[in-house]
């Protein structure tokens, strides 16, 4: 233990002289000719010379990129997955898109499976998001006279549904239990 112990002074003295060292080389190295502002230009621009050939690929790439534009979509446009926008953001780049039929009718907890298996991003609209679909039942397909369940849970066995019946609609705390029509939605 005692030969180990000893060796440690030795090792940091060997390390503090060989810092020192570096320190001391790169201050020569300092103190030797002081470069131009125009030799120091003259090395930067060198090291940053871009040929013609590169500057055509450059102006190339950032003419395909600046040609990409994102969809607008509105509401009513049908998507490649058959799903129908009822909501977009300003931009028309993002939304939410309903199935334009409903699932099987189902409790709560196979509601939300059954709105999850369509893949992935589906699931059972939020309460808010039921109110939204509502103004746009016509646009998704018949909704009318029909009770939804929302996502948007009560307590550990109430839910929140709501009755599509024209010209208003009525949110209502369901047991979980409780047989009602589905609808899955998704973002994109």
């Amino acid at each position: 233990m005692k030969q180990n112990l000893s060796k440690q002074p030795l090792t940091i003295l060997y390390i503090l002289l060989f810092s020192i060292a570096i320190m001391l080389s790169g201050n020569v190295l300092a103190v030797g000719e002081k470069a131009t502002v125009e030799q120091l230009n003259a090395v930067v621009t060198n090291q940053a010379t871009i040929d013609a050939g590169q500057n055509a690929a450059i102006a190339t790439v950032d003419s395909k990129i600046s040609g990409i534009t994102p969809p607008v979509r509105a509401i009513g446009d049908v998507l490649p997955d058959g799903s129908i926008v009822f909501w977009v953001d300003e931009t028309g780049q993002h939304g939410m898109a309903a199935k334009s039929f409903d699932g099987p009718a189902s409790n709560w907890y196979d509601a939300k499976e059954v709105a999850e298996n369509n893949g992935p991003g589906w699931r059972l609209p939020t309460k808010h998001e039921l109110f939204i679909l509502f103004d746009q039942r016509v646009v998704v397909g018949g909704m009318d006279g029909i009770t939804y369940w929302s996502s948007t849970e009560a307590d550990a066995i109430f839910a929140w549904s709501i009755l599509f019946n024209p010209p208003t609609s009525t949110p209502a705390t369901v047991l979980k239990t409780h047989v009602q029509s589905v609808r899955a939605i998704r973002h994109f």
